[in-house]
């Protein structure tokens, strides 16, 4: 029973973090409606701007882990072969 109450602490305390943890998705859709709201033709560039740039980090967190992981690899395979 402990477990069960355990498990539904936690799956309140993640739902609590997705409503409040803004995603980039919801920050451009603001952006979007913001843009439209008001008239303003300068918000939907900075909606693009913010969409690149997080379009950009997202490649290079992935780079930087696929460097890390061929890097083991190596390593491991070095490991191996030392054997």
């Amino acid at each position: 029973m402990r477990n069960a109450s355990t498990n539904t602490q936690r799956r309140r305390r993640t739902n609590v973090r997705a409503l409040v943890t803004p995603s980039p998705v919801g920050v451009v859709m603001v952006i979007v409606v913001l843009t439209f709201l008001l008239g303003e033709d300068y918000l939907a560039d900075i909606a693009l701007i913010y969409v690149v740039l997080s379009f950009i980090a997202v490649m290079m967190l992935c780079r930087i882990y696929i460097n890390l992981y061929q890097r083991n690899q190596r390593k491991k395979e070095e490991a191996s072969h030392d054997r």
